[in-house]
């Protein structure tokens, strides 16, 4: 039994610890009440950054996010976007009978999108507390703040900028030579050499004894005026029989793998190969072919070559280069001009048309049965641009006019492609400009063969679009001006690989920021955030990421 003394302790406990207890579950109700005004400010600011970011121009998809990416670069938002933001919390405070103290309203852009900012920062009083404490030791209240970022951004429903390129290339051009020669109307669908067809052997000596050699092709385009595509055609400089095939390591392979390694085969080996479409070694005799034993006794007797010379000729690259001479007229100035231009087309009885057809049936391929060049929305392009298909090269050229055990191959070869002429009037078609590589022996590009550079050299101001997404890249502005973009595996200067975002990178290429603009032709549907001179030139993994 406790004394008079003991239950004496516990009142006097009771009483001092009592103020304390109530102190603290007032503090503990007080940050009830802050966490549930720090919920209520986050779903007013969710809804107001959703609110604003939807205003934000030609982007169509829109959500939350934890944070804005590092590298993001600050923008000025509109005033739309802030009113909308603005009216959201308007209506939320009103539904909810309540009031906000601090707004803070920010708008960051980066390659992916628009990210948009509303921070809300208020105070809960504390009540309950200040019954239990002196007035001077009281904050004004408990701080809570809401931070949300909405993203906006573009989404399409066509794939990247790569698989757009890709996918109208690729859909809407003629894959082969033999294509266009026995679908296609005739040859009168390629651009080809006028006159000096096959491979140039171009050899010179200086005093010192130094030695240049070089093989080339040369192709000078023509004008195109009703077609929708030009197909650029090389010549093959190897000629094999299918049943002898080639030794190599004791095997016998057919086809062989790369151009590299015919170095390596021996001289047995290189009798059952001709080189073809050699041009003008004795003055006169234009194109023809010759074996590998004849071909050297030729190159040294016309050129006084040694044999090593000879033999080291002949497997040097052949430089494939194609001329842009002719100015390309566009066939109508609207959308609308084009397609009464095509459906009068259509109308005819004549082979030009007729042509168009039966390549669309070869190839199961009915955009190729249009005239006109289409968008990846399947809309009549407006510019009315010429797709130029640079031929790939290929390593199954079996002509229908040929013994069909010849088998036909072009080496791996450097391109370059040289504007000579100003194309920027309005009245003149931008030149999209594809070229896909080396072939392998199923056509496959992009895979065993690997492309040499590809060099796009301006001579005059440039329209259009160069897309060779699996060749390194060098370009030549030469003090000219581009309005398009070019896409490439990786781009090259003084035969190093750049960055084609370096500051520095545009008087590199020989331009100024004035000379280059950014344009697509209508042809493909990327984000407006794409659509500046920041993306002039940029990389095939670039492209990949654009969409």
């Amino acid at each position: 039994m406790k004394s008079f003394n003991e239950r004496g302790y516990v009142f006097i406990a009771f009483a001092f610890l009592l103020p304390l207890f109530i102190l603290f579950m007032s503090l503990v109700l007080e940050l009830g009440r802050g966490y549930y005004r720090q919920t209520e400010l986050q779903n007013i600011a969710d809804a107001a950054a959703l609110a604003g970011a939807m205003q934000l121009k030609d982007q169509n998809e829109f959500h939350l996010v934890s944070d804005c990416p590092e590298g993001a670069i600050k923008e000025n938002p509109s005033n739309i976007v802030d009113a909308a933001a603005d009216k959201s919390m308007q209506e939320n405070q009103k539904l909810l009978g309540t009031s906000i103290v601090n707004v803070d309203k920010e708008l960051w852009k980066n390659d992916s999108g628009y990210y948009y900012c509303v921070k809300i920062s208020d105070h809960v009083p504390l009540i309950l507390a200040r019954t239990f404490l002196p007035e001077d030791f009281m904050p004004d209240g408990l701080p809570v703040s809401a931070l949300a970022w909405a993203k906006a951004e573009y989404t399409t429903n066509y794939g990247s900028l790569f698989e757009q390129a890709y996918s109208i290339g690729w859909n809407q051009t003629a894959k082969l030579m033999t294509e266009v020669r026995d679908h296609g109307g005739g040859n009168n669908r390629a651009e080809k050499i006028d006159g000096n067809e096959g491979i140039h052997y171009n050899y010179s000596k200086d005093t010192d004894g130094n030695v240049t050699m070089s093989r080339t092709e040369t192709v000078d385009t023509r004008d195109v005026k009703t077609w929708k595509y030009m197909y650029v055609d090389f010549q093959p400089d190897i000629v094999m029989d299918v049943k002898q095939g080639v030794l190599i390591d004791g095997q016998w392979n057919f086809p062989f793998t790369h151009w590299d390694g015919l170095s390596a085969l021996s001289e047995s080996d290189f009798a059952r190969f001709k080189y073809n479409n050699i041009f003008n070694l004795d003055g006169n005799s234009g194109r023809g072919s010759m074996t590998r034993t004849n071909l050297i006794n030729k190159l040294m007797s016309t050129y006084g070559m040694s044999k090593d010379e000879a033999i080291q000729m002949l497997i040097t690259p052949v430089e494939n280069v194609v001329l842009f001479n002719d100015l390309h007229k566009v066939r109508g100035y609207t959308v609308e001009e084009l397609a009464a231009w095509e459906e009068k087309k259509m109308k005819e009885t004549g082979w030009v048309v007729k042509g168009e057809k039966d390549l669309a049936e070869y190839l199961g391929n009915d955009l190729l049965a249009q005239l006109v060049a289409r968008n990846v929305k399947g809309e009549i392009a407006a510019t009315d641009p010429l797709l130029v298909r640079i031929e790939s090269e290929d390593m199954t050229r079996l002509h229908s006019y040929s013994n069909e055990n010849i088998f036909y191959a072009s080496s791996v070869r450097t391109l370059t492609l040289k504007n000579n002429i100003n194309n920027m009037d309005k009245s003149n078609r931008p030149l999209i400009i594809y070229y896909f590589g080396p072939q392998d022996s199923d056509e496959e590009v992009n895979a065993g063969r690997t492309s040499l550079p590809v060099t796009f050299e301006l001579n005059a101001d440039f329209k259009g679009i160069l897309f060779a997404p699996y060749s390194p890249v060098i370009v030549k502005g030469n003090g000219h001006k581009i309005q398009g973009l070019v896409i490439g595996k990786y781009f090259m200067y003084n035969g190093e690989k750049i960055s084609p975002y370096a500051s520095h990178l545009y008087k590199e290429l020989g331009f100024y920021d004035r000379d280059v603009q950014f344009d697509d032709f209508e042809m493909f549907d990327i984000p407006d955030r794409y659509r500046n001179d920041d993306y002039v030139f940029i990389t095939s993994d670039k492209s990949k990421q654009i969409k």
